[in-house]
């Protein structure tokens, strides 16, 4: 195989497992890769602040694509960010007001901010969002707004998409997991984020491995050669994939990694 250059993988269903527990040889295997040479990334709909603290002992080992791809960081420092217009927001805000059962958060550079204080609306969007802070309105948020991360008490496919199909079309809304539909600028998604780092860092596609399990990981896919899904992925991450990796609670992006790039770890 070609000499693997980057290292890609999803967070929740992929590099996490069902408990939101990462492999216990992952920080080690991080230290090998870098060792190597190889660069290692979390592609996540998370904002950077919750995972440089998830990983705040090896986060300037890591490069972040944050926010589905919206938001980069290396080394604690921005690279890439794509904002969204203010009329845009404020437009969503008025569709998502519509409706009894969805709430939405304002993900930025410097935090996440929301508009409602429903008890389990905010205690599912502080798993995602570290620093969630809640305003009256979009006028007092003082930050870059790149994504908009809307969460349904019962089912984002069937409550949230329905709202959005008259979307501009310079905007997307992806379906990321069962209760959280993403929205942004319609030029952005993790694959472009990875596009714009393999030019950055001059690494090729045939040089790329990456992990994914949802719909936001179909685009990073499609730009790695070593392409993985993991066995509990969506039909559609499957077919789109090159690879069947085991499952996120088998540790399967730790197992392929040992395997294909001969990684081992000791104490």
């Amino acid at each position: 195989m070609e000499k693997i250059k980057l290292i890609l993988c999803d967070m929740d269903g992929t590099l996490l497992n069902s408990k939101k527990e990462e492999p216990k040889d992952f920080r080690k295997i991080v230290r090998e890769l870098v060792r190597r040479k190889i660069l290692v990334g979390i592609a996540s709909g998370r904002q950077y602040v919750t995972l440089k603290n998830q990983f705040l002992d090896i986060y300037d080992d890591l490069i972040f694509i944050s926010d589905n791809g919206t938001i980069v960081f290396h080394h604690d420092k921005c690279i890439y960010n794509n904002p969204m217009q203010l009329e845009d927001i404020k437009e969503i805000k008025k569709i998502i007001e519509k409706s009894k059962t969805s709430f939405m958060v304002c993900c930025g550079l410097k935090g996440a901010y929301a508009f409602n204080r429903d008890e389990e609306f905010t205690k599912n969007a502080n798993q995602y969002c570290k620093n969630l802070t809640i305003v009256n309105s979009v006028e007092e948020i003082r930050d870059i707004i790149c994504k908009i991360a809307i969460y349904d008490l019962y089912d984002a496919k069937q409550n949230i998409l329905p709202l959005l199909k008259n979307l501009k079309p310079e905007l997307s809304a992806v379906h990321s997991s069962f209760n959280w539909v993403d929205i942004s600028n319609a030029d952005i998604s993790k694959g472009s984020a990875v596009k714009m780092i393999q030019q950055m860092y001059q690494i090729t596609k045939e040089e790329t491995m990456a992990f994914g399990d949802y719909l936001n990981d179909l685009e990073m896919l499609r730009e790695a050669k070593y392409s993985y899904a993991m066995a509990n992925a969506i039909p559609e991450i499957k077919e789109a994939a090159n690879f069947i990796a085991p499952s996120n609670d088998e540790e399967g992006v730790i197992k392929i990694i040992k395997e294909v790039l001969e990684v081992n770890c000791y104490d």
